[in-house]
């Protein structure tokens, strides 16, 4: 119905320990335009660790997991953010495209608190789909107002202006 409207969806969801992935979810995914999660959402809709073993994350591994989930429905994009990065699949000219970006290098001290960094991520990325910007653009973007909220204890005091983003994305890229 909205896709029909001309409304594009996005879907965030928050990290919890039930069974609701698959009974929500997953029958969500083919009314969504843009699904954006992290690592361990995106294991629970599709039954399995994207986490190795040794705690490490293998982006070969997790961009598969973004294609699974794209062809279980989704419509434009779906990206799977983790501390170490984000990989992102699109359809681009009937083709399956992935991409992967390593996240910020920041320096020791940088990180003040991990609370929103997901949800920041989420911003800044559906902040670049809206403007038209590229998948790596997307990706980095996400990286960078996540880094700026990682820069203060709370969920939000640490994002900073575009030019701010952009500036820390410079720096620390």
């Amino acid at each position: 119905m909205l896709r029909e409207a001309g409304i594009e969806t996005a879907i965030d969801v928050v990290s919890e320990n039930s069974d609701r992935f698959n009974k929500i979810v997953t029958p969500s995914l083919k009314f969504t335009d843009y699904l954006i999660l992290n690592e361990i959402e995106a294991g629970k809709v599709l039954e399995k660790k994207l986490r190795q073993n040794d705690g490490g994350i293998d982006f070969k591994d997790a961009s598969e997991a973004s294609e699974a989930l794209f062809k279980m429905g989704v419509g434009k994009m779906v990206v799977i953010h983790f501390p170490e990065g984000a990989v992102a699949t699109v359809k681009e000219n009937n083709k399956i495209v992935r991409e992967s970006v390593k996240s910020l290098k920041l320096p020791p001290g940088f990180i003040k608190g991990t609370v929103g960094a997901g949800d920041a991520f989420c911003a800044g990325s559906l902040s670049q789909i809206y403007k038209g910007e590229s998948i790596s653009n997307i990706l980095k973007f996400g990286n960078g107002v996540a880094a700026a909220s990682l820069s203060h204890p709370t969920a939000s005091q640490g994002i900073k202006s575009i030019d701010q983003v952009k500036e820390l994305i410079s720096k620390f890229s």
